[in-house]
């Protein structure tokens, strides 16, 4: 089952951009797909050219005409899997046996020194497990560097797959050069899967997945290696997945969400060494700030040189955050061109400034059918109350980008008395967000 996917971008308004009212929406869900555009005006197809003999298929061939790419128009990602344990809400429900993808900038080893290996990895202990997305432009050919770390043998976890290949595969995005950049392993088209150990038949450890940004919209990322593992979803449900989000040619993206302590960092300052402010009292940002050097993420773990504050992309194009929201703007940190031929920035009576800079989320709606229950009732096939079948469908099983509701979990009785009771089940290990 693949997760719904809707990645709407937010009316909300910023202190640093008046994003304006644009909303943009795709679904995926099994094999319903939904894409719209507010406000955009709707043209008829043109009309379908004769129909040509089509030339015999082979199983290397790429799926679309190879477009050009150089270092102006190329984004790079570095991207690992690996096993993560995460908490799906406060009450204590959890997925123990978690499966995530990351940046590879965004993890440490776990045993706290050496190299990063297959099975010896966590995200540092400042960033939450959260689905990754990554951003390119239209026109853009983005590069999926890939490495598989997860354990080679499954852990005793809920949730952990045997199959231990994983490979990162976006719905809808044009490959180039193969079928290898196609992250999949169908029919007589060789594996673009990779295992965390060498295999006679899988490339060993590491592939790069070569796509192209044709046209605007979000794109389910996921790992096909096993969607099913006896009917509960196997990878998917672990958290195997993400987004790629394809803004118009020209965006920049930069971070919504950042610290304290990375607003004063960016924040401009006068010739008298004060910060600067807006009449309003709003900090005067530097958008193409980078982090001093020797600076450290709040849990210590050092910044690589050259990291940007709050753009997303560094100088050398590779992605520095994965963030599921961002600010989204055109050149120079200002609005988009005026006349633009994008449908999106189409005069609008009711929007007339949809040429601002916008603010966008990504919201990922998925299953979560091995996840630790906060309370033993509510786990499914539960017989140890009366009522067990009947809570067990108001489990934490539906989530939002790795978070659930807990409702039922808060306003049942039954769940009430055993967290007097000292009995609420929990994961054995916290991971840190």
């Amino acid at each position: 089952m693949h997760p719904c996917l809707s990645a709407p971008v937010s009316t909300h308004r910023s202190a640093a951009f008046p994003a304006p009212h644009r909303l943009t929406a795709v679904i995926l869900s099994g094999l319903a797909l939904f894409a719209g555009v507010a406000g955009a005006a709707t043209t008829a197809p043109p009309p379908a050219a004769p129909a040509k003999a089509a030339a015999p298929a082979t199983p290397n061939a790429p799926a679309a005409a190879t477009p050009h790419c150089a270092p102006a128009n190329t984004v790079s990602a570095h991207v690992v899997a690996l096993d993560q344990q995460f908490w799906l809400n406060r009450l204590g429900a959890s997925q123990p046996g978690g499966m995530i993808f990351a940046l590879e900038r965004d993890v440490v080893p776990s045993s706290g020194s050496g190299p990063l290996t297959a099975g010896n990895v966590k995200l540092r202990d400042s960033k939450r497990p959260r689905p990754l997305v990554l951003r390119a432009n239209v026109g853009d050919c983005l590069d999926i560097h890939f490495t598989n770390l997860l354990n080679p043998t499954a852990l005793s976890f809920p949730g952990q797959t045997a199959t231990r290949e994983a490979g990162v595969h976006v719905m809808g995005m044009p490959l180039r050069d193969s079928i290898l950049s196609d992250g999949s392993y169908v029919g007589l088209n060789p594996s673009s899967l990779v295992s965390p150990i060498k295999g006679p038949a899988l490339p060993a450890g590491q592939i790069t997945y070569r796509l192209y940004a044709e046209a605007e919209g979000t794109f389910l990322l996921y790992s096909t290696a096993d969607n099913y593992s006896g009917g509960l979803g196997g990878q998917l449900s672990a958290g195997l997945f993400g987004a790629v989000t394809i803004q118009p040619k020209g965006a920049e993206w930069y971070r919504s969400q950042v610290t304290r302590e990375d607003l004063e960092l960016a924040t401009k300052h006068g010739k008298d060494g004060k910060p600067m402010h807006t009449p309003d009292g709003q900090p005067l940002l530097d958008y193409a700030a980078l982090y001093p050097a020797g600076a450290k993420w709040p849990d210590g773990t050092p910044i690589r040189p050259g990291t940007p504050i709050l753009r997303m992309l560094d100088a050398k194009r590779e992605i520095v955050a994965s963030d599921l929201t961002a600010l989204i703007t055109g050149p120079h940190a200002g609005n988009f061109p005026a006349g633009s031929a994008d449908p999106v920035f189409r005069k609008n009576a009711i929007e007339p400034n949809r040429t601002e800079p916008y603010r966008e989320f990504t919201l990922l709606y998925h299953e979560i059918f091995t996840s630790v229950q906060a309370f033993p009732e509510f786990a499914q096939g539960t017989t140890s109350t009366t009522l067990g079948p009947t809570l067990g469908n108001g489990a934490d099983a539906f989530a939002i980008n790795y978070g659930t509701g807990g409702i039922a979990a808060e306003t049942s009785p039954t769940a009430s008395a055993s967290a007097r009771r000292g009995t609420a089940s929990t994961a054995s290990s916290r991971s840190s967000s």
